[in-house]
């Protein structure tokens, strides 16, 4: 092996959605890049601490950095799974600058909405994939972050429109657009149906009861209570074959510099 490749991602405590989404991504590096030795890491700490008490021990970036010196690899490749240059993102810059003086060389690529040009081709994919029509609209409903990254996000519903993909709308959790600002853009444009699913890599918690429970505060019952006839797809990003090629193409970038 010439080089390592260590793909993070924040994590999940779902199995299923992590086996989906996560690693199959991880698998799907491992056979374009089979000279290269493939190595994960969560950032999040909290779902480590969850795996750990299952009996699970998960790296974090630092760990799984001492584990490729370890093993003897100079050369390392990171390719993030996150959507933002946020505060997660941060973790493995924090953790690279650590271990800098262990590599010959650390390369770190971007996250899957790191540009325009990436932006406007997970809009065109995830249009291509769930069809919206001029009945229905597409709501996909991200995490978002007070990290001013979360600017991706209002930006990407600009794109939408210019790029006439008119009756796709993202909103969030935890930044703007709130669902609120969402709601009162589909009753301007007459909307009665609804397609709602996730903007995030895997279709964990937020998911599963934010999203598509039918607990009193979820997405799906708010929507309801405005009028709407709601239809959930609780599908992770890391399930598109066109975000997966957008992952590959940001690691194949670096390997390529």
């Amino acid at each position: 092996m010439k080089a390592a490749i260590l793909v993070v991602s924040f994590g999940t405590t779902h199995e299923e959605t992590e086996i989906k989404n996560i690693r199959t991504i991880e698998n799907q590096i491992k056979e374009q890049f089979s000279d290269y030795a493939v190595y994960s890491a969560y950032t999040s700490s909290i779902v480590r601490k969850i795996l750990k008490k299952k009996g699970r021990v998960v790296d974090d970036v630092e760990s799984a950095l001492k584990r490729i010196s370890a093993d003897g690899l100079k050369h390392v490749l990171i390719q993030p799974t996150h959507l933002l240059y946020g505060f997660e993102y941060e973790k493995i810059e924090t953790a690279v600058a650590k271990a800098k003086s262990d590599f010959d060389q650390i390369q770190v690529g971007k996250p899957l909405l790191s540009e325009t040009r990436s932006m406007m081709s997970v809009i065109k994919s995830l249009d291509e994939e769930l069809s919206p029509t001029a009945d229905r609209a597409v709501v996909l409903m991200g995490h978002g972050s007070e990290h001013f990254a979360n600017a991706a996000y209002p930006a990407m519903n600009f794109m939408a429109r210019e790029m006439g993909c008119l009756h796709l709308y993202i909103g969030t959790v935890e930044g703007y657009p709130e669902l609120d600002s969402i709601i009162k853009l589909l009753k301007a444009e007459n909307y009665k149906e609804i397609l709602l699913a996730p903007m995030m890599l895997v279709a964990g918690d937020h998911a599963v009861n934010d999203m598509a429970s039918d607990e009193e505060d979820s997405w799906k019952t708010l929507l309801e209570g405005e009028g709407f006839s709601v239809n959930c797809l609780v599908k992770g990003l890391g399930e598109y074959k066109g975000i997966r090629s957008l992952y590959i193409e940001h690691l194949r970038e670096i390997i390529e510099k």
